[in-house]
């Protein structure tokens, strides 16, 4: 039982020691149509807080297409779980509320953790110019459909590796999905 008990504790040690590369993404879906305002109030708060200078960049995206066009995706990284580690300031706090709250509600919060084995990356890029995003929602508790998924999408990952492809695919996967 000890034997087990280090062995299991060993693995968890391992796992959870292990460099990754993970996204907090949120959506934003305007208040009143105000593209230009929150665009640059985004950027305002992006260059004072997220400029990728002391702790994780920040990007947002416009949705063209999907269940959420016309607003916009927002994410934070690469980042850890640890740089959550400190609450955010009360003046942090109240530059987002003044320059991207006011114009519009964020919602759908997602921590992506990227899936090395199922991505191509041959740059080694982080984050691209343009992203092409596809969700696809497996039913929970359905791994046999995840698993069939996962075949797919890593096949696609070494075609690209065999045929050196100039574009990158990298692929996320929640990371706190149950299934």
């Amino acid at each position: 039982m000890k034997k087990s008990l280090i062995t299991l504790a060993m693995l968890l040690n391992f796992a959870l020691g292990q460099d990754y590369v993970m996204f907090n993404t949120q959506y934003l879906e305007l208040r009143k149509g105000q593209h230009s305002a929150l665009q640059a109030g985004v950027k305002k708060h992006n260059d004072k807080f997220h400029n990728g200078e002391n702790g994780p960049k920040a990007y947002l995206w416009y949705v063209n297409t999907g269940p959420y066009s016309g607003q916009y995706s927002w994410a934070v990284g690469p980042s850890k779980f640890s740089d959550m580690d400190q609450s955010l300031s009360e003046t942090h706090v109240k530059d987002w509320e003044n320059n991207v709250e006011q114009y519009a509600r964020s919602h759908t919060h997602i921590f992506m953790v990227r899936d090395e084995a199922m991505t191509y990356n041959p740059e080694n890029e982080t984050v691209g110019e343009n992203i092409l995003m596809k969700r696809i929602l497996v039913k929970q508790g359905d791994l046999s459909s995840l698993a069939k998924v996962e075949v797919a999408v890593k096949s696609i990952a070494d075609v690209l590796k065999k045929t050196n492809a100039k574009i990158a695919r990298r692929v996320y996967k929640s990371a706190f999905r149950t299934a």
